[in-house]
């Protein structure tokens, strides 16, 4: 699949992307002038994303210039307050925020609302990311490789969510929570 401009899924609706799908972003481009980065292209979830790969069948998101770099799209955008997302056996590329998280969103302990898991994060900025002075998050971080080109492979800031960071390996980022 080619992503030319901002894909949005919407509140209500759940995307689901199948085993050994490939997710390829343009460059540096973004047909709908819009999003948190208007110049490129933005995965928003306001639903449900369901990315499970298997580890013979990963699910890959990257760009599709002809030069990949770091940066050439934005990344999977978090904004809605019952967006959730799963990421298993992906491997998250060339992108500027792997995943980043944009609203508020209700507290509950007992349902993670990102789980990302036995995945990759590489040739990119960092692989979650949240700065805003936003309400409650829970997120599961477990069993991932990042290898980031920017100074965080985690940055998550403020509030003490209910979260799981296992087993991981970074290089070239610090995590900061």
């Amino acid at each position: 699949y080619l992503i030319t401009g901002d894909v949005t899924v919407p509140q209500g609706l759940t995307l689901t992307i199948e085993p050994g799908v490939e997710v390829r972003f343009m460059r540096i481009s973004d047909d709908m002038s819009s999003g948190k980065d208007s110049n490129r292209s933005e995965l928003r979830i306001s639903g449900i994303l369901k990315a499970e790969g298997s580890a013979q069948s990963r699910i890959t998101f990257s760009s599709n210039g002809e030069a990949p770099a770091s940066g050439d799209w934005y990344g999977i955008v978090m904004t809605g307050s019952q967006s959730k997302a799963t990421l298993r056996h992906t491997t998250v590329e060339h992108h500027s925020y792997g995943v980043r998280v944009e609203s508020s969103h209700s507290q509950n302990r007992a349902v993670k609302d990102i789980v990302i898991e036995d995945s990759v994060f590489r040739n990119g900025g960092t692989a979650l990311y949240r700065y805003e002075n936003q309400s409650w998050w829970s997120f599961a971080f477990n069993r991932n490789t990042v290898e980031t080109t920017s100074g965080y492979g985690l940055y998550w800031y403020r509030y003490a969510d209910s979260v799981s960071i296992l087993d991981n390996s970074f290089t070239n980022g610090q995590i900061s929570l």
